[in-house]
């Protein structure tokens, strides 16, 4: 039971403290938010690197070894023999 009273009372301390210094939360809360923003522009950045799509038809399989265009129904890669 002992065990629980400890618990409890450093909850309730942690509780006063937030209470206490409101700004400390808005600050905390603050830093989450940059940091999910910088890894949202991360993204973005690498996103960018990737080779474009563009001129590939719509609905086109890819090699996944090579990334050479195949056919609907290939099951082999033709440029480089890997299987689908």
């Amino acid at each position: 039971m002992a065990g629980f009273g400890t618990t409890a009372a450093l909850i309730t301390i942690l509780i006063a403290a937030l209470v206490a210094v409101p700004g400390l939360l808005a600050s905390r809360g603050g830093r989450v938010g940059r940091m999910f923003r910088s890894f949202g522009k991360a993204g973005g950045e690498v996103a960018a690197t990737l080779p474009p799509t563009a001129g590939r038809p719509a609905g086109a399989r890819f090699c996944t070894e090579c990334g050479s265009t195949l056919g609907v129904s290939a099951t082999f890669c033709t440029q480089c023999g890997a299987r689908l």
